[in-house]
């Protein structure tokens, strides 16, 4: 997607709507705002948009993408459920 959206919108997404750091307790998260306003006339966006629906196989690209987030996402609360306790052990070990 971002091979074929020109660069000037990326710019303007990234700098209306980019990720939202939220601490809650030791955890850092990210999100991105409910709605996106940007500073591009609806001209260029409906040449990305067209661009980006001319493009071969983005629809695969991007769902493979979606697929492979997904595994980490997967991937990471898995590790994360194994290191708590042991992160938990070596405390105790500590003290």
């Amino acid at each position: 997607m971002r091979g074929v959206m020109p660069y000037p919108i990326q710019q303007a997404i990234k700098a209306a709507c980019g990720d939202k750091a939220k601490r809650i307790g030791r955890t850092i998260i990210s999100s991105l705002p409910k709605q996106c306003d940007i500073a591009v006339s609806s001209t260029d966006v409906e040449r990305a948009a067209a661009a980006l629906r001319a493009a071969p196989g983005i629809e695969q690209a991007l769902r493979f993408q979606l697929a492979e987030n997904d595994t980490k996402v997967g991937q990471y609360t898995s590790i994360s459920r194994q290191l708590v306790p042991i992160i938990a052990a070596i405390k105790e070990g500590v003290r």
